[in-house]
C-alpha cells in the first residue's frame, strides 16, 4: 500500500486555498506519482486524481492497474465498458475546478459537459510551484545524480578517439551511465564540429570525428526518481583561435549567470546575466534559446530561466544554466551545470571542471 505524501498535498491545497479555487483534477502521471507514490502509465485511458480542500482525496484509474492501493484516499476502478469521466464527474463538486494542463481535451471537454455548474481553470500552477521547491530528501537525490553525471562524462571525453561516429560514442555514453545503475533509454546529445552548431543535434551514424572538431555531450540521465543534466564541450587534437574565444565567452556567461542566483532575483535577470556576456562580446544573436529550465522528476520542470520569466527565485528551486553560442556550420560550444537556490546564493552540482580543453593530443 503506498502512502499520500501528505505534505506535498497540503502544500498543493494551501495554494488552491490562497487563490480560492477548493477542488483540482491532476492528470499528469508525474505528478500524481510526485504526490501519491504511484506511478501509473495510462496510455490512452483517462488517470485523474481529484483533491478538494475538504480533505477529499480520490484516485479514478483503470480496472487493469487493480493492484493500487492509497492509505487515506479512496481509488475507484473503472472498466474499459464504463465511462470514467462520469464517474469522476461524481466527486466534482458546484464551483470553480482546476485542471491541470496535461488532460486530453476528450476527457476535459466531456467533464464540461458533465458538469457546467463547476467551471473549469487551468490548475497546474498549484502543484507546478510545489514541486517547484525541493526539499531536503529531493536535493540529496539531485546532488547523487549530478555527481554520476560528473563521473559519466569524466568516462565520455576518455573515449573520445578518431574513427568514432556521433553514435558510437553516444552509446558509450549510455554504457557508461548503466553501469552507474541509472536509467537508460534515449541516446544523449552528442555532436562533432559543425553539428554543435545545432543546439539540440541528434546524434548521426554518418558523422565521424575529425581533428579540430568540437565535442558537445549535452547528457544526464535518471536515478533513483532523479534527472541530471550538464553540457561539457571539448576541442579534439586541435583548436582555432576562434574556438577558444568562442568557448571563454560560453564560460564567462555561465559563471556571470551562476553569480546572478539567489533568493529573490528574478528568473529574467539570470538570463539577463549569462546573455549580456555573450551580447557584450558581439554574438546575442547566436545565443538562440532560454538560459535554463527547472529540473526534478522530469528533465524539463515549471518554470523556465528565461527572458520573459520575472518569477523571483526561491530556496529549493533546483535548474539548469545553459548559455550557448551557436555559429551555423561552424562553432558551436554550451556549457551546463545544475543549480540549487540556497539561503543566500545557490549550490553548483556539477564539480566536472570547466576550463578549455584539447583531448587527444
Amino acid at each position: 500500500m503506498s502512502q499520500l505524501n501528505r505534505t506535498r498535498i497540503q502544500n498543493v491545497l494551501k495554494r488552491m486555498a490562497e487563490a480560492d479555487v477548493s477542488q483540482i483534477i491532476v492528470t499528469s502521471p508525474i505528478s500524481i506519482f510526485y504526490l501519491t507514490g504511484e506511478m501509473v502509465h495510462p496510455g490512452e485511458r483517462c488517470l485523474a486524481l481529484y483533491l478538494n480542500t475538504d480533505g477529499a482525496v480520490t484516485l479514478v484509474v483503470n480496472q487493469l492497474h487493480n493492484y493500487i492501493r492509497l492509505d487515506g484516499a479512496k481509488v475507484v476502478f473503472f472498466h474499459d465498458t464504463e465511462d470514467p469521466v462520469a464517474i469522476l464527474a461524481k466527486e466534482v463538486k458546484p464551483g470553480r475546478l482546476g485542471v491541470d494542463k496535461e488532460w486530453p481535451a476528450r476527457f476535459l471537454i466531456h467533464m464540461m459537459e458533465l458538469r457546467p455548474d463547476a467551471p473549469v481553470l487551468n490548475g497546474s500552477v498549484f502543484v507546478d510551484m510545489t514541486r517547484m521547491v525541493k526539499d531536503a530528501q529531493e536535493q540529496e537525490k539531485l546532488r547523487r545524480s549530478s555527481a554520476m553525471n560528473d563521473r559519466v562524462v569524466a568516462k565520455s571525453i576518455e573515449a573520445i578517439q578518431e574513427g568514432l561516429s556521433e553514435v558510437d560514442l553516444a552509446e558509450k555514453v549510455n554504457e557508461f551511465f548503466a553501469a552507474e545503475g541509472a536509467s537508460v533509454k534515449n541516446l544523449c546529445i552528442v555532436a562533432y564540429g559543425k553539428y554543435c552548431a545545432i543546439p539540440h543535434h541528434g546524434p548521426s551514424k554518418e558523422v565521424f570525428l575529425q581533428p579540430g572538431d568540437n565535442v558537445l555531450f549535452d547528457i544526464g540521465k535518471n536515478l533513483d526518481g532523479y534527472y541530471s543534466d550538464m553540457t561539457r564541450t571539448v576541442c579534439y587534437k586541435s583548436a582555432t583561435d576562434l574556438q577558444k574565444k568562442i568557448y571563454q565567452i560560453v564560460l564567462e556567461a555561465n559563471l556571470a549567470a551562476i553569480a546572478a542566483v539567489k533568493p529573490g532575483v528574478r528568473a529574467c535577470d539570470v538570463d539577463a546575466a549569462a546573455r549580456q556576456v555573450i551580447e557584450k562580446a558581439g554574438y546575442g544573436e547566436y545565443f538562440t534559446h532560454r538560459t535554463g529550465h527547472n529540473i526534478g522528476i522530469e528533465v524539463h520542470e515549471w518554470p523556465d530561466i528565461s527572458s520573459t520569466n520575472e518569477m523571483p527565485l526561491v530556496e529549493g528551486m533546483c535548474f539548469s544554466i545553459e548559455p550557448g553560442i551557436y555559429l551555423p556550420d561552424s562553432v558551436g560550444v554550451r556549457i551546463e551545470d545544475l543549480v540549487i537556490v540556497t539561503k543566500n546564493g545557490c549550490e553548483v552540482l556539477n564539480h566536472y571542471p570547466k576550463d578549455f580543453m584539447i583531448v587527444g593530443k
